[in-house]
């Protein structure tokens, strides 16, 4: 058993029994006390040679002692090798991969996972955690004690760590309302105030119309909604008026605030924080913001001062800053919206990942976005925008947390936790482990706690606090569930028993062998008569590459170069007859809704026979993020409404992320 935070507990090795010594060694009821002896000191080296978890399976060698008068015999046992490493991968696989070390019902905390943060606080080398509560406190956790208590001037929105120096103690930064408290050593350190900005000026004279009488509630209501539609930054005041459902309850309230001075809010609805120059754990690094106006800014080392601000098209509600600010780093926000922004390196990207319904949480293993959904679906996202797969839970996701365990063998997975109490543990897309803590969880935290370097903080909705340890063996790449064949191919087919109908049919099938073969033989003649001629018929609509008419002969190939969203179809058109083509018109088409084909059609004076003539079409994608599609390439003819051949050309993906970024 491992001691809380810090290393393990040796158990204690239990004797196996003496009589289990005395009955192995016992060969003569006369000599009792002698065979006793013996049989002790003979499950001593037992226990020796097998430990003290030596295996059920043995093998014993019975070696007679001819010195011994008495006749008695001594059994040395010896572990077998195979069978001791088949038991071993036996009990390792039964090895519990979370370690229960500490519940506190009496914790009283009341925060979600955005206000919840392990990291070493006073510099002492051991993790705290820290948990903004929603009654205005501020409760520090270390070991198994409340360490310390402190009061917030407003409720928490949100918390994080940064580091201001390298290898120092870690600031603590905790967002609420329209301020950003920053502590140091515990201590009350800065106040950082978010820039706002200007009032909407459809808001000022909607107050101004109703505040004279010249507007009722629900005109003032219409205004006021309609702005905010069109993105406008309405004050809390505004908010607080279509809050309400009915004119007469905003009349009450607009009559009670209808002199008081609007004032442009900013809250901050999630923060994060991102190195600066070096991928260390405690190295410097700065504050991510990101307000309810839809603004995302980077503030310098010491949180003092915005240093750069991006404008979002919605409210960010999730958020995950990676990499390193003074060479490459990405941003990934998940909107109110239902959809996915990136920003790189100070620029927002053209990829837009839409949401099957709202997300939930959000993280970014490697180079993938894990995003759980409000559909009781984990989705897994590719940086560039394309899904890769998705995980249905069989309840509500609550809250998500990345795992991530620096060893000799790097261990990371994702950590979902369910309305039903049950908290899972995935490794890519296989089931891991999975704990139950009998209530409905509320936050998630994974981080250094105390000693261990993995511990996973989970606080509930009735307030109790459990700490649960990673096995530190723990290896999730062997213990995923899924890998290999399925367990339904042990289970054996239902054949039925054979019949009279069946008999009857094997022995016509013996009889009559020759005529089923001809009758098979002439079925085939047909199927390839009937592909023949399919092909034939393809070849002279010229719905093929290569079309082949009584008047012309004509091949041709196509092949798409760029990376979008300008690209470029490079056509070798080749004349297969006997005889020149002249006038040989070539039109190009595509869905004007993905695609801008110039130009869309063109003449070839001569298609001289047996020579290769290249032409270019440029397309543009209309919008990059969409799916690819397809461009036709039609060879027309004079004689007939009939193209010549018609080629199909499937068109790739636009990437150019990396290059806008």
């Amino acid at each position: 058993m491992r001691s809380l935070f810090g290393g393990r507990k040796k158990a204690a090795a239990g004797d196996a029994g003496d009589a289990a010594g005395n009955e192995g060694a016992a060969a003569d009821e006369g000599s009792s006390d002698n065979n006793q002896a013996n049989g002790g000191m003979n499950h001593d080296e037992g226990q020796m040679a097998g430990g003290a978890d030596a295996p059920a399976e043995t093998s014993v060698t019975v070696v007679a002692t001819g010195g011994d008068p008495s006749g008695a015999v001594s059994g040395d046992i010896k572990p077998v090798p195979h069978l001791q490493a088949r038991n071993q991968q036996k009990d390792d696989d039964k090895k519990p991969l979370w370690l229960k070390a500490w519940t506190d019902p009496l914790a009283g905390v009341n925060a979600l996972s955005e206000c919840t943060n392990i990291s070493d606080l006073i510099g002492d080398g051991e993790g705290m955690l820290a948990v903004a509560n929603k009654n205005k406190k501020l409760l520090i956790f270390k070991g198994t004690n409340l360490h310390s208590e402190h009061k917030l001037l407003a409720t928490p929105s949100c918390i994080s760590h940064f580091y201001v120096q390298a290898g120092k103690a870690p600031a603590l930064a905790i967002a609420a309302g329209g301020h950003v408290f920053i502590y140091r050593n515990l201590r009350p350190y800065y106040r950082f105030n978010i820039p706002t900005q200007p009032l909407d000026g459809v808001e000022v004279d909607a107050w101004s119309e109703y505040a004279s009488r010249r507007a009722d509630a629900g005109t003032t209501a219409a205004l006021l909604s309609q702005a905010r539609d069109n993105g406008a930054n309405l004050s809390a005041q505004s908010m607080d008026f279509l809050s309400f459902e009915d004119d007469a309850s905003r009349d009450q309230y607009g009559q009670r605030h209808a002199g008081d001075r609007l004032e442009p809010t900013a809250t901050v609805t999630c923060m994060s924080s991102l190195r600066t120059a070096m991928d260390e754990p405690d190295a410097a690094s700065c504050l991510v913001l990101a307000c309810e106006d839809g603004r995302i800014m980077l503030l310098n080392t010491a949180g003092t001062k915005m240093d750069h601000c991006i404008q979002l098209p919605a409210p960010a509600c999730k958020m995950v800053a990676t990499g390193l600010r003074d060479i490459e780093y990405r941003i990934i926000i998940a909107c109110r919206n239902g959809k996915i922004y990136s920003i790189k390196n100070g620029e927002m990207t053209s990829t837009v990942i839409e949401l099957e319904s709202m997300a939930v949480a959000l993280l970014r293993p490697m180079k993938t976005i894990l995003v759980g959904c409000m559909n009781n679906s984990v989705c897994s996202y590719h940086l560039k925008g394309k899904k890769t797969y998705s995980l249905y839970m069989p309840a509500p996701i609550v809250d998500m947390e990345y795992l991530s365990v620096a060893t000799n063998n790097t261990s990371r997975g994702a950590i979902v936790a369910l309305r039903t109490g049950e908290i899972r543990l995935y490794n890519d897309k296989h089931l891991v482990g999975k704990i139950d803590i009998g209530e409905v969880p509320k936050s998630l935290t994974f981080g250094r706690y105390g000693r261990e370097d993995a511990t996973l903080a989970i606080t509930g909705n009735s307030g109790t606090l459990h700490i649960y340890i990673l096995a530190r063996l723990a290896k999730l790449h062997m213990q995923a569930e899924g890998a290999g064949p399925p367990p339904e191919q042990d289970i054996p087919l239902p054949v039925p028993k054979k019949t009279k109908l069946y008999v009857e049919q094997t022995q016509r099938e013996r009889e009559q062998c020759i005529d089923m073969h001809r009758v098979f033989q002439r079925d085939l003649c047909k199927l390839r008569l009937s592909t023949a001629r399919a092909y034939a018929k393809v070849l002279s609509d010229g719905q093929g590459p290569v079309s082949t008419t009584a008047s012309a002969s004509v091949r041709v190939q196509c092949n798409v170069m760029g990376l979008g969203p300008m690209f470029k179809v490079k056509l070798t058109v080749q004349n297969t007859g006997s005889s020149a083509l002249t006038q040989v018109p070539i039109l190009a088409n595509a869905d004007p809704k993905l695609y801008e084909v110039t130009p869309v059609q063109m003449t070839v004076p001569t298609l001289v026979p047996l020579l290769s003539y290249v032409f270019e079409v440029s397309v543009r994608a209309v919008n990059p993020a969409a799916a690819p599609g397809m461009v036709t390439i039609y060879v027309m003819g004079k004689e007939s409404a009939l193209p010549l051949l018609c080629v199909q050309v499937q068109m790739p993906a636009s990437d150019i992320s990396d290059l806008l970024a």
